[in-house]
């Protein structure tokens, strides 16, 4: 059985302890307040409609949200990061770097659709929102655990939506860390050693990438003095040749004995002479 993926529920509950929910309190005829909301204080019908029904699984419940002007732009569940961005030449620039994976649907925004993204936040290592100069808009930049950057044009306050997104990614680092290091020693357990050094290359542990590829050197080692899981010396592995071509009965079995012998010389565990004496032997 699998272990089962921790959620973020606790990281969101130490970030409201630290940023409770806050509104500017602005009215209808400023645009409508920008917030922080924490559930139950959440919209759960508004929020569905601005991220799109349909979007959301049923088993998804927004635990903290923003809004920019009385719509919802950032929403996280306990496992997934929603946000709404938009690009329209002239104001808005196109998303940066790959993002086709994230993108759930466009969405009606009134005069004009917006593009509706989730991320896992496991897939998360760091988060936070810049400035884009001369434009009203900001920039949601994203570092995912693969080190490969994202950005989206977001609408949002950047002081506090950006404060919000820093302290929530940063209480979830602990857990995509530990993860990725689970991850790492399951490639590791299954000799997949490439895959566990860059995963501590982008975790910066230089140690665990020494120690790794020390072993995959070892591992290489031994598999070149050993056959059918038993270590013999270069005598016996000419002997067991030779062994079997006194008693090859047929074409065939000659042949599997040749493209034997051949693997032996490629992996240097024969010269090239004992090649051919042993080849003379195996033919007659």
């Amino acid at each position: 059985m699998s272990e089962k993926e921790p959620d973020f529920t606790e990281s969101i509950k130490r970030t409201r302890e630290e940023i409770p929910d806050w509104s500017d309190n602005k009215g209808f005829w400023s645009g409508g307040a920008s917030t922080i909301e924490y559930k139950p204080n959440i919209d759960i019908n508004k929020i569905e409609q601005h991220f799109g029904r349909t979007n959301v699984a049923k088993n998804e419940e927004f635990l903290l949200a923003c809004r920019h002007k009385k719509d919802y732009e950032i929403g996280f569940t306990k496992d997934h990061l929603f946000f709404r961005s938009t690009s329209s030449e002239g104001f808005h620039d196109e998303p940066l770097g790959n993002v086709n994976p994230f993108f759930v649907k466009n969405v009606n925004a009134g005069l004009y659709e917006v593009k509706v993204f989730c991320i896992p936040i496991m897939q998360i290592m760091k988060a936070s929102i810049i400035t884009r100069d001369g434009y009203y808009f900001y920039r949601l930049r994203i570092i995912l655990t693969n080190n490969e950057l994202i950005e989206f044009d977001i609408q949002c306050l950047l002081k506090e939506h950006n404060l919000i997104v820093e302290t929530l990614i940063g209480h979830c680092q602990p857990l995509v860390i530990d993860n990725l290091i689970n991850i790492a020693k399951r490639h590791e357990k299954l000799l997949e050693f490439d895959e566990a050094s860059s995963i501590y290359r982008n975790l910066d542990m230089d140690e665990e990438v020494i120690r790794v590829r020390e072993e995959q050197r070892n591992k290489v080692n031994i598999d070149q003095n050993v056959v059918h899981g038993n270590q013999v010396t270069k005598t016996e592995i000419k002997d067991s040749v030779i062994s079997k071509s006194n008693i090859a009965s047929n074409g065939s079995s000659k042949m599997q004995e040749l493209k034997d012998l051949a693997e032996m010389k490629k992996e240097g565990l024969i010269s090239d002479e004992e090649y051919e004496k042993m080849k003379k032997k195996i033919i007659g």
